[in-house]
């Protein structure tokens, strides 16, 4: 635990971990392990102690009034996990933990609609967010645009994950990078999109509920197996204009020509 560290240690951020590879241990600065074959595959997560001196983190610019001497915001604890199968999109890439204070900003902004997951639109330059990618590796920080799939104690919903993080604690958060591409072009003048959409108006995505049969954008599905639209998707751009879903309603309604911007959490087919 924390308290059991010496104290010499409790200004730095310390990151280990091992990799099992057929029965093989290696070690590596924590690691995530993803199999590439279809068998369920083992996340090994290596303990983390962030936790900087009161002096230090008054210097920091990252200054989210969580942290103290003897409490961090960071905690990522060593588990095992099977997960799935490998290139699931509901099994996460890694996990985080970090500690949300009930009434306080979480630190980023998200696309709430009715998918299961949940996408991150903007980051905060403090909070609890910011503060773990301050001492995080490069490769497992959290970015715009990343999608959470999972969180301590939530349904299987996004809304469920976004309600989680409200209720303050200690939240393990399940994080999965995005996939991108561009649908289209849609030619309008020849009848519907042939999809059922949700919006919500503090999201900056559409949420693609339903692809309708014999629709526009299921014959584009058949001619586009590799890139086709799924129900869940988010729509995060129209006609190459970000913004609202209210906006991008807007541009979607006076457009005769469409192409959209697709994201969705890597690992489903489709995209890249």
């Amino acid at each position: 635990s924390f308290q059991d560290a010496p104290r010499r240690h409790r200004s730095l951020a310390f990151f280990s971990g091992i990799r099992r590879t057929q029965g093989a241990m290696s070690w590596s600065p924590f690691c995530c392990c993803r199999e590439s074959d279809a068998q369920p595959r083992e996340l090994e997560v290596a303990s983390v102690f962030v936790a900087p001196d009161a002096s230090a983190f008054a210097r920091s610019p990252i200054r989210s009034g969580l942290a103290t001497a003897e409490r961090s915001p960071v905690r990522l604890g060593r588990r095992r996990d099977v997960i799935g199968e490998a290139g699931s999109a509901k099994a996460p890439d890694f996990f985080v933990q970090l500690h949300f204070v009930k009434g306080r900003a979480l630190g980023a902004e998200f696309d709430i609609t009715q998918a299961w997951h949940l996408r991150i639109a903007r980051m905060a330059p403090t909070g609890p967010f910011a503060f773990y990618n301050a001492y995080a590796p490069e490769e497992l920080r959290v970015r715009e645009g990343d999608f959470v799939v999972s969180a301590t104690g939530a349904g299987s919903s996004g809304r469920d994950i976004f309600l989680s993080m409200l209720q303050g604690g200690m939240v393990e958060l399940g994080i999965r990078r995005p996939s991108t591409f561009v649908a289209g072009e849609f030619d309008r003048t020849k009848g519907l999109l042939g999809m059922a959409l949700s919006t919500n108006p503090t999201s900056s995505a559409i949420h693609v509920h339903q692809v309708i049969p014999d629709g526009m954008a299921s014959d584009y599905n058949e001619k586009h197996p590799e890139s086709p639209v799924r129900p869940d998707d988010l729509i995060v751009g129209v006609n190459g204009h970000r913004g609202s879903s209210t906006d991008l309603l807007r541009v979607l309604d006076a457009s005769e020509r469409v192409r959209l911007t697709i994201a969705r959490p890597s690992g489903i087919a489709g995209g890249s």
